[in-house]
């Protein structure tokens, strides 16, 4: 009876593993990329071609090339630190095995830097608007930069508008009739590619309406706190003169005895300053001659 031979056939599955870029890059700041599940011995290649760091998780350490620090997470994980981003690192970066990989994982790193920003009244810098009325915003932006497709919108409440890079400029003005849809917080929004951020601008950062005594659905923020305050002001002056005058009839008060007196400064007065009716018509008579 022959002898039956069997063959375990055994698959190896390459594992590939990834690499992770940040969402989004600053220019100009430090960054980590990082390659995970990834072969024992791999290595960073950056968007031009040329390899950023090799590491070998097994043995547990990895070869830096010009700036980049690599280093071993665990056996098969590896970090790539870029002290300094520039223009240039934006693009395609992947983490390579030693091996042929003819698809090696790859990610898109975006730089971005996001810009200051000014928000002014085309006429002043009042944010405090009357109702039904048109608003002219100017809106300064320097110092923008994004490595990929950059927009802008500006949000006034719950209305927003936007711009792309072909029709944006340093200086914008936006202008729009004012609604109550409008009114509330004022912030540009920075969109680079896919990553949107809100930024801080100075100036005006909310559009509010005031109210006047002539239209109670619309303005005069201003003109009703300045009445408040002269009523305040007003109050406190009287209740300072009412509290003075108790404090100084406090300290005269007659002696006992001394029912229906009235109170008169100078010679008719008695000792604690009082005098009686007779006193006062002993004076008079006094006067008279």
């Amino acid at each position: 009876m022959g002898a039956i031979t069997f063959v375990l056939l055994v698959t190896a599955v390459a594992v590939e593993g990834r690499i992770l870029c940040p969402e989004i890059g600053l220019l100009g700041a430090p960054t980590n990329l990082t390659c995970i599940e990834a072969s024992r011995s791999h290595s960073f290649i950056t968007p031009n071609g040329h390899t950023a760091g090799s590491c070998n998780t097994t043995a547990g350490y990895c070869i830096n090339t010009g700036n980049f620090t690599a280093s071993v997470i665990n056996t098969t994980s590896s970090v790539l630190t870029i002290p300094v981003l520039l223009k240039s690192h934006a693009g395609t970066w992947m983490c390579s095995s030693d091996g042929d990989m003819p698809d090696p994982p790859s990610c898109q790193m975006t730089v971005a830097k996001f810009p200051a920003c000014t928000i002014t009244r085309r006429q002043n810098d009042d944010s405090d608007f009357t109702g039904d009325e048109e608003v002219a915003l100017k809106v300064n932006v320097t110092g923008d930069y994004c490595s990929e497709s950059v927009q802008f919108q500006l949000q006034t409440g719950n209305i927003q508008t936007g711009w792309n890079s072909s029709q944006w400029t340093v200086n914008t003005d936006v202008i729009f009739n004012l609604t109550e849809s409008h009114l509330g917080e004022v912030k540009l929004v920075f969109i680079c590619g896919g990553y949107r951020q809100a930024l801080p601008c100075e100036e005006i950062q909310q559009l509010r309406l005031v109210k006047t005594f002539d239209d109670d659905s619309t303005s005069g923020k201003v003109v009703i706190a300045g009445t408040v305050g002269a009523v305040v002001i007003l109050i406190n002056v009287l209740a300072v003169i009412v509290c003075l005058r108790r404090h100084h009839c406090q300290n005269k008060q007659p002696p006992v005895g001394y029912l229906g007196a009235v109170y008169v400064p100078g010679s008719a007065a008695s000792d604690y300053g009082y005098a009686t009716v007779d006193d006062l018509l002993a004076n008079e008579t006094n006067l008279a001659k």
